[in-house]
């Protein structure tokens, strides 16, 4: 257990024990994050199936209503993505602020790391949710049409 908490060793206390966990808790999280975003797009690869073949009115009445503003799944889902690599990455400040640990060199490194990935991870979840990066559904619908 280490890795998520700070172990006291001679009046120093090594942070750097759990920000190698925290790194890899964030690289978790950013994984089932784009796992969910392949879901949603498979998602779309049955709802254009039923526009295309106009089996379901509710398909192209939910297609009309998508293309106004909403909160969806998607948004309150990468919300709590969100949330969670806040937690994560304010971790290590707040334990440093409560018990005013030296800094080490393995620390600083790790904490680089840990900031690196949080910079990716936070653009991901927003670029991908909020922007429409990596947003396949036009390819899908194409895909559909010429078949």
């Amino acid at each position: 257990m280490g890795l998520l908490y700070p172990k006291k060793s001679d009046e120093l206390l090594f942070v750097s024990q759990y920000n190698f966990g925290l790194i890899l808790l964030e690289l978790l999280l950013l994984l089932l994050f784009i796992y969910s975003h392949f879901l949603k797009v498979m998602l779309r690869v049955f709802t254009n199936y039923i526009l295309i073949t106009k089996v379901s009115n509710w398909e192209m009445d939910w297609l009309s209503y998508r293309k106004r503003p909403y909160w969806g799944y998607s948004k309150a889902q990468a919300i709590i993505f969100l949330i969670l690599g806040v937690i994560i990455n304010t971790y290590p400040f707040v334990l440093t602020a409560l018990w005013q640990s030296k800094i080490d060199t393995y620390r600083t490194v790790t904490s680089v790391i840990l900031a690196s990935i949080s910079i990716l991870y936070f653009f991901s979840v927003l670029g991908i949710t909020f922007f429409g990066l990596f947003d396949f559904e036009k390819y899908s619908r194409a895909k559909w049409e010429n078949l």
